[in-house]
């Protein structure tokens, strides 16, 4: 659609005294109009099982939630700003969720933004929080990941862009997802101090957690 409206546009306006000029310059731009197109399809969308790969908010600068450098250098440890903001990783077994098995929600550290519920938190063994599924379909976004010689799939917190982990196809569900996460850009909330909007996200996950209303004895 866009080819043919330029192409349109340049012969409107073809000069009939340099014809050979203009037709130059329009196969030019159609070439580069093309060029961009394909390279906007292929860069920045992409479909691996089924998955939607593309760049994150951040590297798109289009996230609905963002901060100013200086107050999340404020407000997060070294450690959680290397790994959201870096692209970091923990060491293997050094985080404080990587075999916690406290039941409530899992949120990005930078932005409050939730991600996971415990009930779909399991061991794996690999030293990184592992969960098989996130809270919602729009909570993260996928990205191709090629650096340190490997292909991988990078997640990312869908509202601020920050660096979360990685997903993998050797879980143990039905799903077969691994969500690798890094314990430096999580927050927990337990479940018994869970807010109303908390537990109507929950709820919309069809994520199945106690009624607050009803005491641990009735349960």
């Amino acid at each position: 659609m866009v080819m043919k409206y330029l192409e349109f546009e340049v012969h409107r306006f073809l000069h009939p005294s340099a014809p050979e000029l203009f037709l130059q310059v329009s196969f030019l731009v159609l070439r580069s109009v093309t060029m961009a197109t394909v390279d906007i399809n292929e860069g920045s969308q992409q479909k691996v099982d089924g998955i939607e790969l593309r760049p994150s908010c951040s590297e798109r600068q289009d996230c609905p939630v963002q901060f100013k450098d200086s107050e999340l250098r404020q407000r997060l440890s070294e450690l959680e700003y290397h790994v959201t903001q870096e692209k970091g990783t923990e060491r293997a077994f050094s985080g404080k969720f990587w075999k916690s098995k406290d039941e409530g929600l899992y949120s990005c550290i930078v932005c409050s933004h939730p991600l996971f519920y415990s009930s779909s938190k399991f061991l794996s063994g690999c030293g990184w929080p592992s969960f098989s599924e996130v809270i919602s379909k729009a909570a993260v976004t996928y990205t191709k990941d090629t650096s340190f010689d490997m292909e991988r799939t990078e997640v990312t917190c869908s509202q601020c862009g920050a660096h979360l982990g990685h997903l993998f196809d050797d879980g143990p569900t039905a799903n077969k997802k691994r969500y690798c996460i890094n314990s430096a850009s999580l927050s927990f909330v337990p479940e018994d101090k869970l807010t109303d909007e908390q537990r109507r996200i929950a709820a919309t996950a069809n994520v199945n957690i106690p009624d607050k209303s009803k005491t641990r004895q009735e349960l």
